[in-house]
């Protein structure tokens, strides 16, 4: 459960957020609820990659991630010493899911589709998901990303993307004048 991010951080109301946050920590809180009583075999959340490493636009959805992956650390800190409660970061998936199913404008679909081909295959998916149940780790990150390939696309010329123009801002652009900035 979840909704897409789909904007910047400063141009989002309490109602907006609050709707981002409801799949992820009201659900997971309304689901720990309705089985607290109950002797489960595992409790497992969808938690996604952007609690790891965000993205723009994803503060809201990152934090919404996060509780779950906490949450599942304190509810493993209460039981016997076992691990039964799993939150796995999903990354993008190729086949299904949010990336799949949500219209973008013309200008972002080649974004998109060179996104799709360093998501994870419903057959990863369920490696993964097998790996978290029989492992000893109550938190896994499904990150496909080869590092070479990850430095190769971070300044999207070599991905062969069109680069975006800087946006109108209220405050005029001014050029790092070290290293780090």
């Amino acid at each position: 459960a979840g909704l897409p991010p789909d904007q910047a951080m400063y141009s989002k109301d309490k109602d907006y957020v609050e709707k981002i946050f409801a799949p992820k920590v009201a659900g997971t809180l309304i689901l720990m609820d309705l089985f607290k009583n109950e002797n489960l075999d595992f409790f497992f959340v969808c938690s996604a990659v952007a609690a790891v490493h965000g993205a723009f636009g994803e503060s809201d959805y990152a934090a919404a991630n996060a509780f779950q992956d906490s949450l599942i650390h304190y509810r493993n800190t209460r039981s016997d010493g076992s691990i039964n409660s799993f939150s796995v970061n999903w990354s993008l998936w190729r086949e299904v899911g949010f990336a799949i199913d949500i219209e973008v404008p013309d200008n972002m679909k080649k974004d998109r589709e060179l996104t799709l081909r360093y998501g994870i295959s419903n057959h990863e998916g369920i490696i993964a998901f097998e790996k978290i149940l029989n492992g000893a780790h109550a938190q896994l990150a499904t990150i496909p990303y080869e590092r070479l390939e990850l430095e190769s696309c971070a300044d999207g010329v070599s991905r062969g993307m069109d680069l975006h123009e800087r946006p109108e801002q209220a405050v005029p652009y001014m050029a790092p004048r070290i290293d780090i900035e």
